[in-house]
């Protein structure tokens, strides 16, 4: 069997079993996924950042967290460009913590999926002129990165209820971390048109 008509024997199985909270997560790139520290994932239907995040570690992961700016300004751009003509709405992994909440709105409870805590300087990046967040009082503790609004707005984070409904749009992306970011290409099982990562159900393009 030739190798083009194996990896093509590959995708349609795999294709067929990497379905995560009723979403097929699908090639992603044009290249292997090494070097893009997040993986994109359309739901195709509305998505609660719980069930976000749950589908995130069924491939091994958490949802998008951040340490630098830089890695805030590759999210957004990972947001706009997959997400194509519709305005990118995706989950990231940042939440704000209630627990003995003391009815006060405190920036410093801002949590990541992975329980760590964001810098000042990536939730200035992140939130930039927007205004957000601001739905403290009406219980928005999930953010995520918007695609539509005036220009303060564009790609910004926002705060949002977690049931990713009952707005003028939904949520149905989110952003996971990559787990084989930095990783060499030795993780591909075929070289001929399409890669499986290993430990991964996702697949990419080279």
């Amino acid at each position: 069997m030739s190798c083009l008509k194996a990896c093509l024997v590959l995708l349609g199985v795999l294709l067929m079993t990497s379905e995560i909270e009723g979403a097929t997560t699908q090639c992603q790139r044009n290249e292997c996924n090494f070097n893009d520290p997040f993986i994109f994932v359309d739901n195709g239907g509305v998505i609660s950042f719980d069930d976000a995040q749950a589908a995130c570690q069924a491939m091994g992961t958490t949802l998008a967290t951040m340490t630098t700016t830089d890695e805030v300004i590759a999210a957004r751009d990972t947001c706009a460009d997959e997400s194509g003509d519709a305005p990118g709405h995706c989950w990231i992994g940042l939440s704000y913590d209630r627990t003995d909440d003391p009815g006060t709105f405190d920036m410093s409870r801002y949590v990541w999926a992975d329980g760590t805590t964001p810098s000042s300087e990536v939730l200035t990046e992140g939130f930039g002129n927007s205004g957000e967040p601001g739905g403290y009082a009406y219980y928005e503790d999930c953010i995520e990165i918007r695609g539509d609004g005036n220009s303060d707005q564009q790609n910004m984070w926002n705060d949002i209820w977690c049931s990713g409904d009952g707005r003028s749009y939904d949520i149905e992306m989110y952003l996971c971390n990559n787990p084989d970011y930095g990783a060499s290409g030795a993780g591909c099982l075929c070289d001929c048109g399409c890669c499986l990562i290993q430990g991964d159900p996702h697949i990419t393009n080279f």
